[in-house]
This record gives structure tokens, sequence and C-alpha cells, in this order.
């Protein structure tokens, strides 16, 4: 994916990693990536629900133009829905 090569600013919180380029475009779109490191893929699949509901949920509030590309560390499998929404507020109050 082109924002891994080519981000032009990089977040990071203790279960993520959030990487971000412009693109371009009137919309920003959102790349989601856990790996097997992470744990099973219920806990894969459910932290990738987490994160897409935390998109449609604020996407009026981030900036159009972006691509976010968003990194799960094993730390995120311990988060729940509140933790997950909680650390990736940081994208709303960073100037892009």
């Amino acid at each position: 994916m082109a924002v891994s090569r080519e981000a032009r600013a990089r977040i990071d919180t203790p279960g993520f990693r959030i990487l971000t380029r412009p693109n371009g475009l009137h919309q920003a779109r959102l790349g989601v990536t856990v790996t097997k490191k992470v744990g099973s893929a219920a806990i894969r699949n459910r932290i990738k629900r987490h994160v897409r509901e935390f998109f449609r949920l604020h996407k009026h509030l981030l900036p159009t133009g972006r691509d976010y590309l968003v990194i799960a560390h094993r730390r995120a499998a311990e988060s729940d829905h509140y933790l997950v929404h909680k650390e990736l507020m940081v994208l709303l109050h960073r100037p892009s």
C-alpha cells in the first residue's frame, strides 16, 4: 500500500501505529492491518471492527483527502471498544 511507503505523518499510540498521507481525492480512505502476531482470527476481526466503527462515527471530523493506515500492535488485543476509540481520538486533535 502506498501509505506505508509514502507516509507523511506517523502517530504512535500504545496499541496502534497510524500512517497518513494525502491522496488527492475529496474523501478520506482507511486501511487496517492486524497481523497474526496480535491474536486469533476472532481477536483480529474484533480490532478491525472497532477501528472501522471509529472511522464511521468520526469521518466528518477527519480531514478529507487523506489515506489512513492503522496498524495494530499486540497491545491492541487487550483493548476494549472504549480504549480503541480513546487511542484513535489522537487523530482528531492532531493537525494534518
